[in-house]
């Protein structure tokens, strides 16, 4: 196990960020973007990064300590948007993740914004129906520990590709409540998602998505005094009972 010294900033004098021991079978790709960074070749070592990145097989706990390389490099390059992004994707996989002794204020300063954000970000999540409710029946729970959230939105559509049309969820506390749309038969495949929204309409979260959806398929049972066939077999049970009776009124029998 050897510990990993990361040199960043090229205006001296020179913070170094250092890592924790480092497992030896690291990615050869994340070796790469780290000696790409330590030879200050910055927007090279982002790319390297990014490429490594796009394997999601590799460990969690090794892809947050890359994602918060990445956003230190972002960090270094100004641009402060992305630095604070990768920096919470680093904490969103490993909520545990935290940067040793020594390291240079500027970088202990990202991970605090990022552990901030994580904390107020709206979340949404779809959960299942109550009992005895129909299946065009959708419903999610918030979480907004800063009240930023205004409307929740049920989306939805008749194909996957859309178009998606918006309804109003009702929300009492964290728990919110909407139905699909009656489709213009009795059964009919709905595809839908759920997202929040500020004053101003900006999406705040969602659950699931316009590029993954969820789907039901809705059934609509009609009524039964609808249904013919109930008609049909009540009349002959009718008419079965009112010859009963009057088989039974005969006289002498």
């Amino acid at each position: 196990m050897l510990a990993l010294t990361l040199c960043l900033l090229a205006a001296p004098p020179a913070p170094a960020v250092y890592w924790a021991d480092a497992p030896t079978a690291v990615a050869p790709g994340l070796v790469q973007a780290r000696k790409l960074a330590e030879d200050l070749r910055f927007e090279e070592a982002v790319v390297e990064y990014q490429r490594y990145l796009g394997d999601t097989s590799r460990p969690a706990r090794e892809r947050a300590q890359a994602l918060f390389e990445l956003a230190v490099l972002h960090q270094v390059l100004a641009d402060q948007v992305s630095a604070l992004k990768r920096a919470v994707e680093a904490l969103e996989l490993n909520p545990s993740f935290q940067l040793p002794p020594g390291t240079p204020a500027k970088q202990m300063a990202l991970l605090e914004a990022a552990q901030k954000q994580l904390r107020s970000r709206v979340k949404v999540d779809l959960v299942p129906r109550e009992e005895n409710e129909p299946p065009s029946r959708v419903r999610a729970k918030m979480s907004d520990p800063d009240h930023r959230a205004r409307t929740m939105l049920l989306r939805h559509a008749l194909a996957s590709e859309g178009p998606y049309w918006a309804s109003p969820m009702n929300c009492r506390g964290d728990q919110c409540v909407g139905d699909l749309p009656q489709g213009a038969s009795s059964a009919y495949t709905a595809w839908y998602y759920v997202e929040a929204n500020d004053s101003e309409g900006n999406t705040l979260a969602r659950a699931a998505g316009p590029d993954s959806p969820m789907q039901v398929v809705v059934q609509i049972d009609k009524p039964w005094f609808t249904n013919p066939l109930v008609w049909v077999g009540a009349s002959a049970v009718l008419v079965g009972a009112a010859g009963a009776v009057f088989l039974a009124s005969q006289p002498g029998r």
